[in-house]
């Protein structure tokens, strides 16, 4: 209840769209810069850590508003969030900057998704997008 906020909670692990065990990778000359579940060139460092996923983790809650910015992971982390956005259906923003990741989801499949939902997609900077229910 840092900072007087109730709503607030911390998780330990990474959210994706599997439960279980993820390698999250990094930078060990600068441990602050970024890390991600998706290995990336300044990659020299890696931990196992606990993943799990959001319809699992926010079952029962209501839910306004997600923000997804997980360097290369927002993808899975949406997918793990399907029960969520269509019973829920919140404000949705991630981040996407293109191409295929190794694990195969790519954007026409999110698009389609939110499409299917009824959402407008917005792009709101060069990798950011905003996902709004219409209806």
């Amino acid at each position: 209840e840092l900072n007087s906020f109730a709503n607030i909670s911390i998780f330990h692990g990474v959210a994706s769209d599997t439960e279980g065990e993820k390698t999250l990778y990094f930078d060990t000359f600068n441990p602050i810069k970024s890390s991600s579940v998706e290995f990336y060139d300044a990659s020299n460092g890696s931990i196992k850590v606990k993943s799990f996923v959001l319809d699992s983790l926010l079952a029962g809650k209501k839910i306004d508003f997600i923000k997804i910015d997980t360097d290369g992971h927002d993808r899975n982390v949406i997918m793990g969030a399907r029960k969520v956005i269509e019973t829920q259906r919140p404000v949705v923003i991630f981040e996407d900057a293109g191409g295929v990741p190794p694990n195969g989801i790519s954007r026409e499949t999110i698009n389609a998704f939110f499409a299917r939902l009824g959402y407008e997609i917005t792009s709101i900077g060069s990798d950011n997008f905003l996902c709004v229910p219409l209806a």
